[in-house]
């Protein structure tokens, strides 16, 4: 005799709202919507339908709003766009399930977009390519000894790894039903994910108004070896070096809350030349990606991106 099942199994799509709680309370809080602009910037170039385009953002959006749940609990953060993070309202266990259920419809949505194995095989390894970057990350973050903290080029290659795969998922599949299949946009996206990463760095240390939002210099309470630090580390030019990234990297290790000691931490940034290093090395990203955009061919959708994305950064430390 077949054993009857249960309520909640045959109710199934009615309880997936259930366990998908902590996903909906996310986009129910939305952000700048970043990742359908640069989708819409690569598609002037390439040429797929404005339906095509739109599936393909709904793939990407599932994938990123599952790994911003992620994020959040390996980064211990509370906050997300200015409010409780899912975790936190929903638990840690609810939240890990429905990020990991995400990702799998995100796969679920590939499969009926694209029937090309290669294409698939491609969008499968730049998944794996995104976890392998934050897991380095997370790696120098919570378990590297001294002698194996990341050099800048170290850092650059793996933020690279870890911002530009959705932007190459992009790419693949816009190409799979574009009409340009020729036009290498990698140069450009890795560049922009580079700056873009570099930047939000910059003004979690800098912000006054990100600091409303997500709370004072929160990569300092992460303990997060972000792109001002990584400076600090490998610059040896800097005076009394030893002691001021022997301090630094042990106030990272707390882990702290303590706006004492972030203080302490920018300050030293501030005096070593971190955050002026950082604000020139962007400003030269910048130049950069304006030549590369400009050999690959005009874009009218290119300017809304830049201007989703544009802010000014402050010149000194925002203290609290």
């Amino acid at each position: 005799m077949i054993p009857q099942l249960p309520k909640i199994v045959e109710d199934a799509d009615k309880f997936t709202d259930k366990i998908l709680l902590p996903y909906s309370y996310l986009v129910g809080n939305p952000g700048k919507d970043i990742r359908a602009k640069m989708i819409r910037v690569l598609n002037y170039w390439i040429q797929a339908s404005e339906e095509d385009c739109e599936k393909i953002c709904e793939i990407l959006d599932l994938l990123h709003n599952a790994s911003l749940m992620i994020d959040d609990i390996e980064d211990r953060s509370a906050i997300r766009r200015g409010k409780e993070a899912a975790h936190v309202v929903y638990g840690v266990p609810l939240t890990m399930n429905a990020a990991h259920f995400i990702y799998f419809k995100a796969i679920d949505k590939l499969l009926d977009f694209c029937d090309d194995f290669d294409v698939i095989h491609e969008f499968l390894e730049l998944m794996k390519t995104v976890h392998f970057g934050q897991g380095a990350e997370l790696y120098w973050r919570d378990c590297a000894k001294e002698d194996e903290l990341p050099s800048e080029r170290d850092y650059q290659d793996i933020i690279a790894k870890k911002t530009t795969s959705l932007a190459l998922m992009a790419i693949s599949l816009l190409k799979y039903k574009g009409t340009n299949k020729t036009i290498n946009l990698t140069k450009f996206v890795t560049m922009m994910g580079l700056n873009g990463q570099i930047l939000d760095d910059l003004r979690n240390l800098t912000c006054p108004e990100l600091q409303k939002e997500k709370g004072f210099c929160e990569d300092l309470t992460e303990g997060k070896l972000s792109y001002p630090i990584i400076h600090l580390i490998n610059n040896k030019k800097i005076p009394n070096h030893p002691e001021k990234k022997r301090r630094v990297l042990e106030i990272l290790k707390m882990k702290t809350s303590n706006v004492s000691l972030k203080e302490e931490v920018l300050i030293i940034l501030e005096e070593s030349g971190c955050l002026n290093y950082t604000k020139k090395r962007l400003q030269q990203f910048q130049l950069d990606i304006i030549v590369e955009a400009a050999q690959l061919g005009p874009n009218p959708e290119l300017a809304k991106l830049i201007e989703a994305v544009k802010t000014n950064m402050v010149q000194k430390p925002a203290m609290a």
